[in-house]
């Protein structure tokens, strides 16, 4: 007799259901703390997943809960700067905390204030120096979480000199930057109509030009350059800026007597604190003088912040203008002499002056503003 032995398999098939899993600083005790640069160096987090934190209501852009949380020194100015950028998500809200986790105390909250679209940004000065703040961030409506940028800065405020052109400051748009705005100083004059005292073509459409500051930048590569111009109070809130920009001109020299009508190549009288300058053809080696005016008169920060900048074809700015006059020339030597200012200067690290002919010169930290 043979008997067959038939073996059945049965195969259990598990399932488990795992829950998606909260970012690390989905609460205040979790904060990821942010560099304070003097420059604004976005890094990019995510608030995907993120729940709610028992923290009161923030009052603004929205919040519905998915808050994630940052925390950063206060440096020795008590001054910040929080900025954010889209990713996936692109349209967020940020509120600035004092205190400690246990006991926060909310000192600012911002919807839109950033020149990168919906996002926010806040200013913040009168800070405690060596203290601790908190960020909260969030998407508006807590629909569309994601994948964001954000970054911690410092400024200060010296006086200017700027008022006219011959004491116009270099500035570039390949990093934002802020400088501070002018106050107190009368208009130099309109161009639009009607006409009147003042009159003047080669201002284009502004109706005056209160508080003005002159700035200029020096085109590096060739292509379209877009930038932001935004002017707020230091304390963050927006204030209304216009401008007109000249050029091209073909050196630093040819610019103050340079302005006509003529060469204006972009203009805005416009009550909103946040205006885009448009050159739509630079090329390599022109320079561009850019009047920028502060119509109610509020002491702030001017920031300057190219939109385009990696994109296809787009053009660049030369951040490396320092201008010395020689000396007169001895046995056939000429002396440069002058000073480099240094915002918010850090406290380790060398300075390296390098000359275009060959040969540097390196000075190291402690850096004491200004550096002869």
């Amino acid at each position: 007799m043979r008997y067959l032995y038939g073996i059945v398999f049965i195969c259990l098939i598990l399932t488990s259901r795992v829950a998606a899993q909260a970012p690390v600083n989905d609460n205040c005790a979790g904060a990821i703390p942010l560099a304070v640069g003097s420059n604004c160096n976005y890094n990019q987090y995510s608030n995907a997943n993120a729940t709610a934190s028992a923290v009161t209501d923030p009052g603004c852009a929205g919040y519905s809960g998915g808050d994630v949380w940052f925390s950063a020194v206060v440096p020795a100015n008590g001054s910040l700067i929080f900025d954010s950028n889209t990713g996936s998500l692109t349209d967020g809200g940020m509120a600035l905390y004092t205190g400690n986790c246990g006991a926060l105390t909310q000192i600012a909250c911002d919807d839109d204030g950033s020149a990168n679209g919906l996002m926010p940004s806040i200013t913040q000065t009168g800070l405690t120096p060596g203290s601790t703040v908190y960020i909260r961030f969030w998407e508006f409506g807590n629909n569309n979480n994601g994948t964001f940028s954000i970054c911690a800065r410092s400024f200060s405020c010296a006086a200017v000199n700027n008022a006219n052109c011959a004491n116009a400051d270099p500035f570039c748009t390949g990093v934002s930057y802020d400088y501070c705005n002018t106050i107190n100083v009368p208009s130099i004059g309109q161009g639009t109509f009607p006409l009147g005292p003042g009159y003047n073509a080669a201002y284009g459409c502004l109706a005056s030009a209160p508080n003005p500051a002159f700035y200029y930048l020096n085109v590096n590569s060739s292509g379209p350059i877009d930038f932001n111009i935004s002017q707020s109070t230091s304390t963050g809130v927006p204030i209304d800026v216009d401008f007109i920009m000249w050029g091209p001109f073909v050196s630093q020299g040819a610019m103050c007597s340079g302005i006509t009508a003529g060469n204006i190549i972009d203009c805005s009288y416009s009550p909103a604190a946040v205006e885009q300058a448009n050159i739509a053809n630079a090329i390599a080696g022109q320079w561009y003088l850019v009047l920028i005016t502060n119509y109610s008169n509020q002491a702030g920060v001017i920031n300057f912040s190219q939109i385009n900048i990696g994109q296809a074809g787009a053009g660049t700015t030369n951040c490396n203008i320092l201008t010395a006059i020689p000396g007169t020339c001895v046995n056939g030597l000429y002396t440069l002499t002058g000073s480099l200012q240094v915002q918010s200067p850090p406290a380790t690290g060398t300075l390296t002056i390098t000359n275009s002919c060959g040969g540097t010169q390196i000075i190291n930290a402690p850096f004491i503003s200004p550096i002869t």
